[in-house]
């Protein structure tokens, strides 16, 4: 009986910490161009990076973002692939020109930004996890599969590689996982240009979606994420972090089956 307990609690620590033992932390920096929003990750030293990131952002105030479409948003090169904008418009995806946000009016003051890392990858003779259509490659022809199945939800779905009933950023990141993005301890990851309101301040908050997913390693399973607490960024100067400490958000670990 006591040999039997201490498997099971042997087992119970490589599990905690295989899926909920990395941590990885996002923060505004404070070295960010006047009126720019810039995020940054950091992630422990030899912990995996992350391979598909999903934020929400909130503006107040009567401030909103400039519109990626006319160049005012830039992210991290290793980021390339935007389901949510693939899934839009199709017919006019390309690789790495894609926009790290989800469908909203533009200007407007919340977004989604949802992205993954993207490089093809072919097989050694044994079977990859991302390539949906068993064709023995993972190529657009698979991004465009979990693109036309994105935030699918229910059984039976050829992109929902994961298995647990949805099409989302857990998807991405195991389609990707042949090219994740090199490790490193600090990253800036997204800026995002602001329109400020009257007020000539914005407080801003952060979030991980419900549905489209958090911040997933290569495999799938989901990182412990510290955000921060609303911070404020001033029409000039530097940021002002309001709230003390940090929230953890622990999303709901995925793992391809």
């Amino acid at each position: 009986m006591k040999d039997k307990v201490l498997v099971s609690l042997f087992l119970c620590a490589c599990l905690y910490g295989t899926v909920f033992g990395v941590t990885i932390t996002v923060y505004p920096s404070d070295i960010a161009p006047e009126g720019w929003l810039v995020l940054g990750y950091r992630v422990g030293s030899g912990d995996p990076a992350p391979a598909a990131f999903g934020l929400t952002v909130s503006l107040s105030n009567g401030a909103t973002f400039a519109n990626p479409l006319n160049g005012e948003w830039s992210c991290d090169p290793g980021f390339n692939f935007f389901p949510e904008y693939a899934y839009l418009n199709p017919l006019g995806y390309d690789i790495g020109s894609g926009h790290p946000f989800a469908s909203s009016a533009w200007p407007g003051s919340r977004a989604t930004i949802c992205m993954s890392a993207y490089a093809p990858y072919a097989s050694d003779g044994r079977p990859l996890p991302g390539d949906i259509n068993r064709d023995m490659l993972v190529d657009l022809a698979d991004v465009m599969l979990l693109s036309s199945e994105w935030l699918h939800t229910g059984p039976r779905l050829w992109a929902d590689l994961s298995g647990d009933g949805v099409v989302n950023l857990a998807d991405a990141a195991i389609l990707n996982g042949g090219e994740a993005p090199t490790p490193v301890e600090t990253n800036s990851v997204i800026a995002m240009r602001i329109n400020f309101g009257p007020a000539g301040f914005t407080d801003v908050t952060l979030g991980l979606p419900s549905l489209q997913g958090g911040i997933y390693a290569a495999d799938g399973t989901a990182f412990d994420v510290i955000l921060p607490g609303t911070f404020r960024v001033p029409e000039a100067g530097s940021m002002v972090i309001l709230a003390a400490g940090s929230v953890m958000l622990r999303a709901r670990a995925r793992r391809s089956q």
